[in-house]
């Protein structure tokens, strides 16, 4: 006996077809009552957390690793730990050496501001006294670039010689190039009056 093909979805229970939208709208029901059951269950929040008593039952060794390594953990239990510390007469100051140490091993140096070289700033500054554009360009980027440093401050990329030379650069170059537009002016006035 072959099957109607508009039944190909359909499930037979007890001899009754289930479309497959029945199907779909039961299982969809069945989600949601067990998501609503779920939802309404007490739930223990953070504030409700009683920090001081659960360091009390915590080891030495616990609270010294929540007291070295509070990130790890949730805000109010460092304080928690270091309160519980004291209280059993724990001394912080070699932990909090051992903290500082810490901090000092991971944080990167800063980083340097370099020194530009001597060949490549006279070059640009004969380009910029010659009225060049390239001049004007270097010395803006020796005399005013910055980097972004690790913690999203900005700092000079080059040091504060070079800075100064940089910016002579770009002056001297401005400079040079009002110059040598006006002179052009003037030169082209003078020519068109002649003819």
């Amino acid at each position: 006996m072959r099957e109607n093909p508009r039944d190909f979805a359909a499930t037979k229970v007890k001899g009754l077809p289930i479309p497959w939208y029945r199907r779909l709208l039961s299982g969809s029901l069945f989600l949601f009552v067990i998501s609503y059951l779920n939802t309404n269950k007490p739930q223990t929040s953070i504030m409700d957390l009683d920090f001081s008593a659960l360091a009390a039952e915590k080891t030495d060794a616990e609270l010294t690793d929540i007291y070295l390594f509070p990130k790890k953990y949730q805000d109010g239990f460092f304080e928690a730990a270091k309160a519980e510390l004291q209280r059993r007469g724990v001394d912080l100051a070699p932990l909090d050496e051992s903290k500082r140490l810490k901090a000092a091993k991971e944080t990167p140096p800063l980083v340097h501001e370099e020194r530009g070289e001597r060949m490549h700033l006279f070059i640009f500054f004969l380009l910029a006294f010659l009225g060049g554009l390239i001049g004007i360009v270097a010395g803006h980027h020796y005399g005013y670039s910055k980097r972004n440093g690790l913690n999203g401050e900005r700092y000079y990329e080059f040091d504060k010689d070079t800075r100064t030379f940089g910016r002579i650069i770009f002056f001297t170059g401005i400079a040079a190039l009002i110059v040598a537009v006006r002179f052009k002016t003037r030169l082209i006035n003078l020519l068109t009056a002649t003819s």
